[in-house]
């Protein structure tokens, strides 16, 4: 079966038109499945409440949901009824630079963060922070269901699309065990 999946993704992005495609990839490799993917972007340059701001406005029926993005990530998931025990916020301002950075890099970020007795770690709660590298490494070392905002996309669509949300290598909550007990 072939699928067709929109994205609306930050002009800047280089992150989620990656790591999407690169999850559905795997799962492509092991299922008759194909999908295609299909972006529009609405302007963003610099990680900042104004721009966001004005990025909800130009997102049309999109706004309303994206709008608590101009308050903190925790404070965003937190409104959602879900506790947040230890976060990194790492302050990078220039979207281009957030989705720059080395994903792997997050493996050594982790280790700051107080992971004990937690249910799971978002490792990138950042829609142009890439992670996809780090997850199943990330998983392996703590011993605890990891995630990030990218395999949880890739879910989400997959339960629209009607399909079982599994793919190799992307964590817990897209199917691997690797890691948990």
């Amino acid at each position: 079966m072939n699928y067709r999946i929109g994205q609306i993704v930050p002009s800047s992005n280089i992150t989620m038109e990656r790591e999407v495609p690169a999850i559905f990839a795997g799962r492509m490799r092991q299922l008759p499945e194909r999908f295609s993917f299909h972006s529009s972007r609405v302007r963003l340059h610099r990680v900042v409440a104004q721009e966001l701001e004005r990025m909800n406005r130009d997102m049309g029926r999109c706004a309303l949901e994206l709008a608590e993005l101009t308050r903190t990530v925790v404070e965003y998931i937190e409104s959602e009824g879900i506790e947040v025990k230890d976060a990194i916020n790492f302050s990078i301002l220039d979207n281009l630079e957030v989705g720059e950075r080395d994903p792997l890099q997050l493996l050594e970020d982790v280790t700051r963060l107080d992971t004990a007795g937690v249910d799971t770690v978002v490792l990138s709660a950042c829609v142009q922070m890439p992670s996809f590298a780090a997850i199943e490494r990330a998983q392996l070392a703590l011993g605890v269901p990891v995630t990030s905002t990218a395999v949880c996309t890739a879910r989400q669509m997959m339960r629209r699309l009607g399909l079982e949300a599994v793919a190799p290598d992307a964590g817990a909550y897209l199917g691997s065990k690797a890691g948990l007990v």
